[in-house]
């Protein structure tokens, strides 16, 4: 099954270089959580009712969370393009952090602007089509189990599946290639069966690693806390490591191996 074997070759592609993924995160990530920390704290303990009368007084923080926003943007979209590079050239990272390069994180942040714009656009549209479609039935039935799971698939599917095509384009980006939107389309020609496998794999194992922070240990508290910023890394770790792996594979055609 190749969409399991694309899963655990990123997996491996993180661990098995190990070394290169903590110097080419571990910095970043550590600043973009402190910024969280001291200037998003106010929001991140709030609940819904403090952030209604935060907004009411005219207290919300607008700054630290436009600032916090933006941390945390640019070091994931530098974190990523590293990655990518690390993996596809063998750049080697900085022995603190890798360089920046800022043309290629700019096309990255572009790319990733457009990709989103449109699947907004695809999921209200297909949100529509679901509801007119298979709202009466399940309004009829009254709502069950197989009802929303019937919406959400119909919903989920087609979403993971243009959301991964369209996203062999970030790579691409980050190395400077020429792909674009319509080449990542073009070379994942075929791939809808691997990449749905792709996309149900990975959320089921980020739920099962995630279960802890909520079902383990008492939630907000700092054992918590600790266990969600661990796992958090290794989503985005991973998480781009499968854009690499599905580059990598469907327009260098590199081996996979799981």
């Amino acid at each position: 099954m190749k969409g399991l074997g694309i899963f655990i070759h990123s997996v491996k592609q993180v661990f098995g270089n190990f070394g290169a993924a903590i110097r080419i995160s571990a910095v970043l990530y550590l600043v973009q959580i402190g910024v969280a920390l001291a200037l998003g704290q106010s929001l991140t303990s709030a609940d819904a009712s403090q952030y209604a009368e935060m907004a009411q007084t005219g207290n919300f923080p607008v700054v630290q969370l436009l600032v916090t926003l933006i941390i945390a943007l640019v070091t994931s979209l530098w974190i990523a393009v590293a990655w990518h590079r690390y993996v596809l050239l063998n750049e080697e990272p900085g022995s603190v952090v890798p360089a920046f390069r800022g043309d290629r994180i700019l096309g990255y942040f572009g790319y990733s602007i457009l990709i989103a714009l449109i699947m907004v656009v695809l999921g209200a549209i297909i949100g529509m089509v679901a509801g007119l479609v298979l709202g009466p039935l399940l309004l009829s039935n009254g709502p069950s189990f197989a009802g929303l799971l019937l919406i959400g698939l119909v919903f989920y599917v087609p979403l993971v599946v243009i959301g991964y095509r369209l996203s062999v384009a970030l790579p691409a980006s980050a190395l400077g290639a020429p792909l674009g939107l319509g080449g990542a389309w073009e070379r994942t020609k075929g791939a809808t069966g691997t990449l749905l496998v792709l996309g149900v794999i990975s959320v089921v194992a980020a739920f099962l690693l995630d279960a802890p922070a909520t079902y383990v240990f008492v939630p907000g508290s700092v054992p918590a806390i600790i266990w969600s910023a661990l796992t958090q890394w290794v989503f985005v770790m991973v998480g781009v490591s499968i854009l690499t792996t599905l580059y990598g594979h469907y327009v260098e055609d590199r081996a996979l191996n799981a």
